[in-house]
């Protein structure tokens, strides 16, 4: 094999999948997290004063993109840190609600799942992405929006009033919802344009598969090359 065949294979690029080092992928988390609590506590900042069974959160683009960046599995553990640090670090923070935090995590870890590994518009560029983070998005809105964290915070706050009632009410936090998933879709381009999305390890084994099938191509060229 041609060593210039050899650094195409070693050097990531855009037709070849790359695996991130554990290194790299806690500085994503830590990052994703220290992003997430600084939005968490913008939010609080800006929903003071505000009924409580509507909030201005601008914590669904942080779990949204950790999602993106750093899977389903690191989505949900950034989702789940954040949301736990946001509440005991902050004075309007409040006890942490246990059915908040699950249903933060757990929504993060479905739209996570939709996002990369719904088989749908995969090669669209830009177009499939959009597609699966709406999907995703609607997901996260039905598990956590308004099921886990609707339930939780009647369980928590509201235990006096008829949940059904109450649930009605949360349809008004559908505004911020579709507010945060229009700003991440947004976003996409510019993670993409930054290689920060996480790559499936499955994608990156048939890519990387893909690529070497080509090389003993390459090879002979190269090689009929030398020998004119």
């Amino acid at each position: 094999m041609s060593s210039r065949n050899q650094q195409e294979i070693a050097t990531p690029d855009k037709k070849v999948a790359t695996v991130r080092s554990l290194t790299k992928t806690l500085t994503y988390l830590a990052t994703l997290c220290a992003l997430c609590i600084l939005l968490k506590y913008i939010s609080n900042l800006l929903s003071q004063g505000v009924p409580l069974s509507f909030k201005i959160s601008l914590s669904y683009v942080g779990w949204f993109s950790a999602a993106i960046i750093a899977g389903p599995t690191g989505g949900f553990g950034v989702a789940v840190i954040s949301d736990l640090l946001g509440q005991l670090i902050m004075p309007t923070g409040g006890a942490p609600n246990p059915s908040l935090l699950a249903g933060n995590g757990i929504a993060t870890f479905v739209f996570g799942l939709i996002y990369h590994y719904l088989p749908l518009l995969k090669n669209k560029g830009f177009a499939g992405k959009a597609v699966r983070a709406v999907l995703g998005a609607v997901a996260f809105a039905l598990v956590g929006t308004l099921g886990l964290n609707t339930f939780g915070m009647w369980l928590y706050y509201y235990r006096s009033v008829d949940y059904l009632a109450f649930f009605v009410t949360r349809f008004v936090q559908l505004v911020m919802w579709g507010a945060n998933l229009a700003v991440t879709v947004a976003l996409v381009p510019a993670i993409n344009a930054l290689k920060l999305e996480y790559v499936p390890p499955k994608t990156h084994e048939k890519t990387l598969k893909a690529t070497e099938e080509k090389q003993p191509e390459n090879d002979n060229k190269d090689d009929d090359t030398v020998a004119e």
